[in-house]
């Protein structure tokens, strides 16, 4: 989806979780993502190029204003017409917890007729990101996504360093192990 054959950030049939802490880019990444995606600009982001969707669903769940600002930022009037037919924009929290209904991914993505869908942020869709059981259900509902031939980028935080050290590794993202075990790429 994202990247060349020797490069690839972003699998087709797969996930991709960008792991970060707050206020450093992630929403402005995702969405010069989702220009790419919709056909927006040049077709690149950070110098790789990104498969076109069909339709994105964007889930604006971690402070949606500053979403539609980084957003405005990115697309004005001349983009009217193709922001209307390629991308949808859900504000605000998702209808149940992602752990308790894990197919609602799916639900969402087919009601919009999106094949990809972009989490922002995953803390938003899930209250027990810690808890193993929660996370493995968000797990199941990136992989029934997946299954579903839904592409699925995900943004998430990470673990605050250790004594001082700098967070670098799957076991410094937030929350249960299996977040990241099924993703195509963190």
């Amino acid at each position: 989806r994202w990247g060349t054959p020797l490069s690839v950030l972003w699998a087709r049939g797969e996930s991709l979780m960008i792991v970060a802490p707050p206020g450093v880019g992630k929403t402005t990444l995702a969405v010069q993502v989702v220009e790419a995606l919709i056909e927006v600009g040049d077709g690149a982001v950070l110098g790789l190029p990104v498969q076109p969707a069909r339709r994105v669903l964007y889930l604006a769940m971690d402070r949606p204003r500053q979403i539609a600002r980084a957003m405005t930022r990115r697309f004005s009037d001349q983009h009217r017409e193709v922001l209307r037919d390629r991308l949808t924009v859900h504000r605000g929290p998702l209808p149940t917890d992602l752990a308790k209904v894990p197919d609602q991914l799916v639900t969402l993505a087919r009601k919009a007729g999106a094949d990809v869908v972009v989490v922002d942020s995953l803390k938003d869709a899930c209250a027990k990101l810690t808890d193993d059981e929660s996370g493995s259900m968000v797990n199941r509902a990136i992989q029934y996504a997946n299954a579903a031939d839904l592409d699925v980028l995900v943004l998430h935080h990470q673990r605050k360093g250790q004594a001082g050290a700098k967070p670098t590794t799957l076991a410094d993202v937030y929350g249960s192990t299996w977040l990241t075990a099924g993703a195509g790429s963190v």
